[in-house]
């Protein structure tokens, strides 16, 4: 139903917006009191209740496999040639105690360089035998509670239990052994895998004396393509003997992980390496006891609770009540419970089989619990009456070495994944057999038991709050597996067969590997395969931290052309909060400007940190220039800048090395990916976006055109700034090349922010006591200018990046990136910062390039930006005005007051393109004029020096204005509103827009109000296709014959407190204004999490109504007509940064008797999509051809080719 308009031409305003109206008002916050608090370094728009701490609990597989001394068993591919490996327990040296069943009869491998035989060399090869010692990788002994180390192993005397003093090995003497088949003490020797065939009972024939040293290794050997060789070959291996003299040839440059090593590692590096190996690490069980912990350490009871059991535990008592599997339940991760799982990993015991089912099975029903003393409640293990939070979330860490084999599988689970669940309130989500999750298995499979636990509500007595994500929509009590299979693989490749087997291209079959994977993916979990302890920690630091973590998406998009159509992309960054990881994704867009497949992922693409191209500015240089980032290159005054932990080994790992990753103290913190995250800074294409209005300027406007035609012709490359220090840029040949599309070529790392590199380092960074870290945080703008090329003597025309650090510092820089094929050290022109200038403040708005009338030949080319924001008390409003040519600075204080800074400039430029003045708002709500004065050579404060308007209870005027001209001077049109403290996301005070009429008759030194401007008000409206919409109502003006200034819309819109304008607005069709406007989520109570919410405004500019014709779809039916609700001017979206404005190329012009139409269709795109809007302009034409020829009949088309009508977004 369409929203009636009043008889009096009023639009109502609801009896809601009124009540919220008053409310803001009475809520408004006064200036002063949010001025001083520093910038905010974690992401505003989405918010976290109180503590909702995650429920882990650790399965561990204790069968007899799990004391194998080598990884995998069975048949398994070396490259293109098939080894079969034994399938019963083996040990390395004879004077190992038993590790079988019983203890006894044990087969030996032999270590005999006397007559070494291909399984020898098989077995102690780490190309074969995954758990045998590697020297690329470095061992050390098991970590403690504490995050100390327990001690070296020493290499004549390595214990067998790294818990007990004795007994002890040598491993620097060859001896001779023999053994009489039958004695307790004495070797079986093995020579091949026939020799350890079941009817063995693991014993092997060879009972000879034989001489033994257990201190060599073996590497197979490779072709020059880097492919193994035929590993049944004795003479395709290299035998290094570590009692002998074997040449190293290896070191931390070759092999990155052996840190404890220079160039080349010492002979005595080796041996305690190997020593380390032996004692810590060489069974499954021992790289489990390794492992795990690693995992766990870094982690407290601030994040997680724990518990813990054994596949093969039967029922006791757990927290007061009959539990199978889990033998200790969940509790906070102090200290205390710590100390407890490391002390049950390292006396672990290993016999018997695999029964995983019953063992996921008994998870499940734990964590089915409702009673207090279960994994709900606040005090788990206590009786204590207490909240059960309803949106806690539930994850098993299944570890296992082989596939199940229990015979009887857990009742009531039935064929799950085929079967459809229960309808679970409040939404109403019921689950239906589909791919990838449905399978054509019969019997009752893991998957099932997996999917048992999460398709039913666990809790049916609790609300449902559990909080969606992009991989799990479940909000009900469930459980989630994060399944890691020790050294096994099954007949499908997690890697790549997903897609497949969403699609039906590939099914699942019956294979008890891939049904671990089966199982993670069925609860929405994760698989990981490890075949070391290194590679164990890994995945279960993953797995715990993919529990506490968030995917988010606020950074707005980007799209690649200025033509969308059928090939075209859209650029989307992301981050996971609590890991604080970011990427960016590129998607396929059609010609309708729906996102299509993924086509890469930047984190995909990443060069080795060596080879990144990765630069800076060294500003202690006598003449300051970009070179590259790297130790080596920076003078003393930039290194000291990196403060106390300032180093090569910094450096590295800002450039990406992950060598020193550790959870140590002395170790950096093990990153879950080299890219940080990317919040606020949104991508910029550069390519062929924009266009300037150059073409008229003197002496060099003709070659303007010629210039575009070469940014057409390059290939694009899109930036974005990210949180691990740097700017990024990657390549998108969109197709030409998809090799190499998204792969970095380019990156910058801000002089300005090197005192913060060190804090990325930290091992609590993202943790409660460091939270987090903003960088290259702040706006993007890509700008043409006429100047030099680097090192040329002669100005040509270029493509500049300019960018600032938002709330990442206080910084801006300036980039020529004309030639994507010469990014380097001179791309980097310049970079001011607060060093020099302390009125320079947090800048969150783009930079402005443009060219002044000096009288010179080609002009004066520079840059100009508002000083921001500086959380001090004398501050001033400050316009920069910096030379794009060499970095020069001039600045003119616009006004006298303290505590103050300049917004976002927008150029008003004369005919021929030259600057003539600028518009900017201030953080006390005034609005500037600026002019530039040709004589004086500088830019002066307009107005006789007072600004054009000024906003009540000094609302902040922080994103630059629109301005148009019209008949009889310009309108501006802004909105207010600031999102940089957490003070500012709190705030409730009221904000507004604001559309002022200035003539040029207007008395100078006048300074206008609110007073002066028509009300406008905002009316929700609900659509019929249920969407919310949004309606401008107020009465209509005639701007000749009133003494009205202008217009102003309060944002008082019921269900979005703090509304407000945090990005610049922008302008579609030269009539319309668009604003994405958002209310950042407020504070939430305890077990919520929210996001922002965002309003689109579309609007005549010059009205501040509703549009008098329908521009947006409210019915759903895909097509915009007067079937839809005509009065809305917005609608509801997804706070997700600045939404991307396409147009199409082509328009329907219709006339009919001099009355033209020309109806223009455009596409806004957001992070999770696009939607349409139609606009339609009016204009009379005199008919000169064929005027005596019918007129072509109004109608309405669907354009196919559409085209950025904008640069790309900025903020």
């Amino acid at each position: 139903m369409k929203t009636r308009k009043n008889v009096d031409g009023t639009r109502r305003m609801t009896g809601a917006a009124g009540v919220l109206l008053a409310a803001c008002l009475a809520a408004g916050l006064p200036f002063a009191a949010q001025a001083q608090e520093a910038p905010a370094q974690k992401p505003l728009t989405s918010r976290e209740g109180g503590s909702t701490i995650p429920n882990i609990v650790l399965t561990m597989d204790e069968s007899g496999s799990m004391a194998f001394q080598f990884l995998p068993e069975g048949t398994f591919k070396v490259g293109s040639y098939t080894v079969e490996f034994p399938s019963y327990t083996l040990v390395m040296h004879p004077d190992d105690p038993r590790m079988g069943n019983n203890n006894t009869w044990t087969g030996i491998v032999p270590a005999d360089l006397t007559n070494e035989s291909v399984f020898q060399k098989q077995m102690r090869s780490p190309d074969l035998n995954k758990v045998y010692y590697n020297p690329e990788v470095r061992y050390l002994p098991w970590i403690k509670e504490d995050g100390t180390r327990m001690a070296d192993a020493t290499y004549t005397a390595v214990r067998t239990n790294p818990l007990n003093s004795t007994p002890t090995l040598n491993l620097s003497t060859t001896f001779t052994k023999k053994s009489p088949r039958g004695a307790n003490d004495e070797a079986e020797w093995c020579n091949s895998t026939a020799d350890t065939t079941a009817g063995r009972n693991n014993e092997c024939f060879d009972t000879s004396q034989r001489p033994f040293n257990p201190g060599i290794f073996y590497r197979l050997k490779k072709d020059n393509a880097g492919a193994y060789l035929n590993p049944a070959t004795s003479s395709n291996y290299t035998l290094y003997n570590l009692n002998g003299s074997p040449s190293i040839t290896w070191g931390k440059d070759s092999y990155p992980a052996r840190t404890d090593c220079g160039t080349t590692c010492t002979l005595a590096q080796e041996k305690q390496n190997f020593a380390n190996w032996y004692q810590y690490h060489r069974s499954r069980l021992h790289a489990a006891q390794a492992g795990v912990p690693e995992a766990f350490q870094s982690f407290d009871e601030k994040r997680l609770r724990v518990g813990w059991g054994d596949i093969k535990k039967g029922s006791t008592t757990v927290d007061g009540k009959a539990t199978s599997i889990v033998e200790k339940g969940v509790r906070p991760f102090d200290g205390t419970t710590k100390t407890g799982l490391f002390t049950w990993m390292r006396s672990m015991s290993v016999s018997g089989g695999t029964p995983l089912r019953n063992a996921m099975y008994g998870v499940g029903e734990y964590y089915s619990r409702s009673d207090n003393a279960g994994p709900w409640g606040d005090n788990p293990g206590s009786t204590t009456s207490g909240p059960h939070k309803t949106c806690r979330r539930a994850y098993n860490v299944f570890v296992t070495d082989g596939y199940w084999n229990d015979q009887d599988p857990p009742s009531g689970v039935g064929n799950s994944d085929n079967t459809k669940g229960t309808i679970i309130a409040p939404n109403g989500y019921q689950y239906l057999p589909t791919r990838p999750y449905q399978d054509s298995n019969s019997d009752v499979m893991l998957a099932d038991v997996a999917m048992h636990f999460w398709k039913r509500d666990l809790r049916p007595d609790l609300d449902n709050k559990v909080l969606p994500t992009a991989d799990n929509p479940a909000y009900w009590q469930h459980m989630v597996n994060f399944t890691v299979g020790f050294g096994v693989k099954g007949k499908l490749d997690p890697a790549t067969d997903l897609p497949k087997l969403s699609d039906g291209t590939k099914a699942w079959t019956d294979d008890k590997i891939d049904d671990l994977w089966h199982a993670a993916v069925n609860s929405r979990g994760q698989y990981f395969s490890a075949t070391n302890a290194s590679e164990l920690a890994d995945a279960i630091r993953t797995s715990l931290n993919s529990a506490v973590e968030r995917e988010l998406k606020e950074a707005g998009v980007a799209a690649a052309a200025t033509v969308l159509e059928d090939g075209n992309r859209k650029y989307i960054p992301k981050y996971r909060t609590g890991v604080w990881s970011g990427d960016v994704d590129a998607y396929q867009l059609d010609a309708n400007g729906q996102t299509g497949a993924k086509l890469w992922s930047a984190s995909e693409h990443l060069p080795a940190w060596q080879n990144r191209k990765i630069f800076t500015w060294d500003s202690g240089l006598a003449s300051p220039k970009g070179v590259a980032f790297d130790w080596a290159a920076l003078t003393t005054a930039s290194k000291t800048a990196m403060g106390a932990k300032g180093s090569q080994t910094l450096v590295n790992f800002i450039r990406g090395d992950r060598s020193n990753e550790g959870t140590t103290s002395g170790t950096y913190r093990k990153r879950d990916a080299v890219i940080a995250d990317i919040v606020n800074s949104t991508p910029v294409f550069a390519k062929d976006g924009i266009v300037e209005p150059y073409s008229k300027l003197p002496n060099i406007g003709t070659a303007y055109a010629t210039f575009q035609e070469q940014k057409a012709a390059r290939t694009g490359v899109l930036y974005v700034g990210g949180n691990g220090g740097m700017l990024h840029g990657f390549v998108d040949s969109k197709g030409a090349t998809p090799a190499t599309d998204g792969t970095e070529v380019f990156a910058y790392v801000p002089r300005a922010v090197y005192p913060n590199l060190g804090t990325l380092t930290d091992q609590d960074y993202g943790g409660p006591t460091k939270y987090h870290q903003f960088f290259v945080d702040g706006a993007l703008s890509e700008r043409d200018a006429y100047v030099r090329a680097p090192g040329a003597g002669v100005p040509s025309w270029r493509n500049y990046l300019l960018g600032a650090l938002g709330a990442g510092g206080r910084a801006v820089f300036a980039l020529d990136v004309t030639d994507p094929n010469t990014l380097g050290a001179s791309t980097v022109r310049w970079e001011v910062s607060s060093d020099a200038h302390p009125e320079l403040g947090y800048i969150t708005t783009p930079i402005e390039v443009g060219v002044v009338d000096d009288g010179s030949t080609t002009g004066k080319w520079v840059a100009l930006f508002g000083n921001g924001y500086v959380d001090n008390n004398t501050t001033k409003a400050t316009l920069f005005v910096v030379g794009l040519q060499d970095g020069a600075v001039t600045k003119l204080e616009v006004d006298a007051a303290t505590k103050n800074g300049l917004g976002g400039v927008t150029l008003k430029r004369n005919s021929f393109g030259q600057i003539e003045s600028l518009f900017a708002g201030d953080l006390r709500g005034n609005l500037w004029k600026i002019n530039w004065n040709k004589s004086s050579g500088k830019f002066e404060v307009s107005n006789s020096g007072k600004p054009l308007f000024t906003t009540p209870s000094n609302q902040p005027i922080v994103q630059p204005p629109i301005v148009t001209a019209h008949a009889d001077g310009d309108w501006v049109i802004f909105g207010t509103g600031r999102l940089l403290t957490v003070g500012d996301a709190d705030s409730s005070q009221l904000q507004a827009l604001y559309g002022l009429r200035l003539k040029t008759s207007d008395v100078s030194g006048t300074t206008l109000t609110k007073s002066n401007l028509v009300a406008r008000t905002i009316a929700v409206v609900t659509g019929a296709d249920n969407s919310t919409y949004f309606d401008l109502n107020g009465t209509a003006v005639d701007w000749k014959n009133t003494t009205y200034k202008g217009w102003s819309i309060d944002l008082t819109v019921a269900g979005y407190s703090g509304l407000r304008v945090s990005y610049a607005p922008q302008t579609i069709a030269d009539e319309l204004a668009f604003f994405s406007l958002i209310a950042p989520a407020q504070n939430v109570a305890e077990c919520e999490q929210a996001t922002g919410r965002g309003v689109n405004l579309i609007f005549p500019l010059e009205t501040g109504l509703s549009p008098t014709q329908c521009i947006l779809d409210t019915n759903g039916d895909g097509k915009i007509d007067s079937s839809d609700n005509c009065d809305v001017a917005g609608y509801a979206t997804s706070a997700d940064g600045i939404d991307a404005v396409l147009r199409s190329r082509n328009t329907v012009k219709t006339c009919k008797d001099g009355d033209c139409t020309e109806e223009t269709r455009f596409s806004i795109q957001n992070t999770t999509g696009g939607r349409f809007i139609k606009w339609q302009k009016k204009f009379k034409e005199e008919c000169t051809v064929d005027c005596d020829k019918p007129e072509e009949k109004p109608h309405t088309a669907k354009d196919r080719v559409w085209r950025r009508i904008v640069n790309p977004p900025i903020r």
